[in-house]
């Protein structure tokens, strides 16, 4: 929650305390600020699912923040509502409504540190958070939590997710930690497939998270959840063939987007190692012409260096004109 959503909370709290409950207007408060930044508080009067009208969507519905405890139209009260990785935690029911946002705002200080330490583990996380605000406004988590709920997402398979509801904040992060370690590594995000996806180790992974789900559930419950489990399972078979080969199809689309870019850098590789073979061969070409060119001026230089040898027949006068002007002679024709 921004800085301003909780000074609007705290100006609303204080016409809470000057006027009557029922002559108070959410919207008169709202238009104190210039600029509308009360988006946290449209869930105020979230509707239970009893109370849901027919064209209100799911999403309105699943929202969290503040809401009523109402049977009917009679009214008993409020609480607070809201999650982080797959907790979702419920405050105790407040008769006033001031008081309902007292415990908003204790619940976000709770959420934020928990989100803002990543030196620990997401239990520890919380244990300290918990401790830490709620040790600064005097309270217990058995006081302020009603109930911590565990979600485990089971839509791959029965096309639904599954819930572990309990009434204290240990066993509820003792179950979080199980179902966590029941399900490793995550095959799949949304419509993202990992690479290590198969139908066999999505199987593994649902008979392990089904597992725990089920042991979670106690002895008494055991039975009657495994069969309305296997119910589900039964009514989702061919729509979780159909996701399977889905992601299959999905996954192999991957792999060869994935291995484009690796042809592509291959192909250029070969292509720069030809084009640094070719430059080799003309140069291995040109040092074999430069090498025979060199050895032919040397045998041409030993044979006028033989020549142009005195041989005691003439004079050595006479030999060094006729050789000088041999010489002449040959530079006349090169030039």
């Amino acid at each position: 929650m921004t800085q301003d959503q909780r000074l609007v909370l705290e100006r609303y709290m204080r016409l809470q305390k000057q006027e009557e409950p029922q002559s108070v207007d959410v919207a008169s408060v709202q238009r104190h600020k210039a600029k509308p930044q009360l988006q946290a508080l449209e869930d105020i009067f979230v509707l239970p699912s009893q109370e849901a009208s027919a064209g209100q969507s799911e999403k309105q519905r699943g929202r969290g923040g503040i809401c009523k405890s109402a049977i009917g139209g009679k009214i008993y009260g409020y609480y607070v509502k809201a999650g982080i990785s797959n907790l979702i935690f419920c405050t105790r029911i407040q008769r006033e409504l001031s008081d309902a946002l007292r415990d908003h705002i204790i619940l976000n200080k709770i959420l934020d540190h928990a989100r803002s330490d990543n030196n620990k583990s997401f239990p520890a996380r919380v244990r300290c958070a918990v401790m830490l605000v709620l040790g600064e406004e005097g309270l217990t988590d058995q006081a302020f939590f009603r109930s911590v709920t565990v979600v485990i997402s089971a839509h791959h398979w029965i096309g639904r997710p599954l819930w572990v509801h309990c009434l204290q904040l240990q066993r509820a992060l003792e179950a979080w930690s199980q179902h966590d370690h029941a399900r490793g590594r995550a095959l799949f995000l949304g419509n993202s497939v990992d690479a290590s996806y198969t139908p066999l180790r999505a199987r593994q992974q649902w008979l392990r998270i089904r597992k725990v789900f089920l042991q979670l559930q106690g002895e008494a419950r055991r039975p009657q959840v495994e069969a309305r489990l296997h119910k589900m399972e039964t009514a989702y078979r061919s729509a979780h063939e159909r996701k399977s080969a889905h992601f299959c199809k999905l996954q192999q689309q991957q792999k060869t987007v994935r291995a484009g870019p690796t042809r592509a850098k291959s192909k250029s590789s070969e292509a720069l190692l030809h084009r640094v073979q070719r430059a080799l061969s003309a140069w291995r070409r040109a040092s074999r012409a430069e090498r025979k060119q060199q050895e032919r001026a040397a045998v041409e230089e030993r044979k006028m260096a033989k020549k142009r040898r005195w041989d005691g027949k003439e004079s050595m006068e006479d030999f060094e004109r006729r050789t000088r002007a041999k010489s002449d002679r040959c530079s006349y024709h090169r030039t």
